[in-house]
């Protein structure tokens, strides 16, 4: 992931971020905000918190324009099937629900994605569980991507980021 973003023209920051929680609608770092698009590296956004156990939920990536938390990622690669899935499904589903509200409530425009791969999505019960995660939860653009879709539609991501 990494790797995608910095040919896209991210700029990790982790060096120069030691919170481990964001504020949000927050610029992270003024300097930043010289830099166009940045990425931080398991960071968790004030007020997202996992349904579970109610601690702040840390993203595996977060993308910012400008110094400014935009997109929250998690990202998963399965090889078969088995409860990981199940559980991080479960999860994910919420979290993009928890987000839709945050949304709502303070007028922020965070995307949420998953990110996942792996030969499990090759198998006639990934792509039954893929289709309905499109279907029934994950029905923008963006929000269910594996590695190569992320890479294809980064530019699009990166100018929705520049446009909300």
């Amino acid at each position: 992931i990494c790797g995608i973003l910095e040919e896209e023209g991210f700029v990790n920051i982790d060096s120069e971020i030691k919170k481990k929680t964001l504020q949000t609608g927050k610029v992270v770092l003024a300097e930043n905000t010289k830099i166009k698009f940045s990425y931080l590296k398991e960071k968790a956004i004030e007020g997202i918190n996992k349904r579970k156990d109610k601690k702040p939920k840390v993203f595996d990536f977060i993308l910012l324009h400008k110094g400014e938390p935009k997109v929250l990622i998690e990202t998963n690669f399965y090889t078969t099937s088995g409860t990981k899935i199940g559980i991080n499904q479960g999860e994910y589903v919420d979290l993009l629900q928890d987000v839709t509200k945050i949304n709502e409530k303070r007028k922020t425009n965070f995307l949420f994605l998953w990110v996942t791969d792996g030969n499990y999505w090759l198998t006639k019960d990934g792509e039954n569980r893929f289709e309905n995660l499109k279907k029934n939860y994950f029905k923008g653009d963006y929000e269910l991507l594996n590695y190569n879709l992320l890479k294809t539609h980064l530019t699009e991501i990166k100018d929705k980021m520049e446009n909300e």
